[in-house]
């Protein structure tokens, strides 16, 4: 059985938003020490998962997942130009059409390897 597979056991018990935070807190966690810039993770009660992406040498991008509403999601790219006072902003955003944790987990990591191949 594979980790993800066994979180989602783990909370099986929950509602929706509840399994789907506690996966992605699980995912911050073990993520959090590969951070360039921790002091800049977007943050908030509707974040649910930040995670730094290495698009451009002179930017830093950080890809949420944040709650809209109960059990309605979508996916954010912040970013800001190094070196800059400027605050992070969000540059993109993609709806998630399901709500259900496997398919909102699976549609973050498909957009987060989609950002880190461009």
């Amino acid at each position: 059985m594979s980790i993800f597979s066994e979180l989602l056991e783990e909370v099986k018990e929950s509602d929706i938003d509840t399994r789907l935070k506690i996966i992605c807190d699980k995912i911050f966690d073990e993520e959090k020490e590969t951070f360039e810039n921790p002091e800049l993770i977007p943050t908030g009660p509707n974040i649910f998962l930040t995670i730094q992406c290495k698009l451009k040498p002179k930017k830093i991008n950080f890809l949420c997942l944040e709650r809209i509403f109960p059990e309605q999601y979508s996916i954010s790219l912040f970013s800001k130009l190094k070196n800059t006072n400027e605050r992070l902003s969000r540059v993109q955003v993609w709806e998630v059409k399901d709500s259900r944790p496997e398919k909102v987990m699976k549609q973050y990591a498909k957009i987060f390897n989609m950002i880190h191949n461009k």
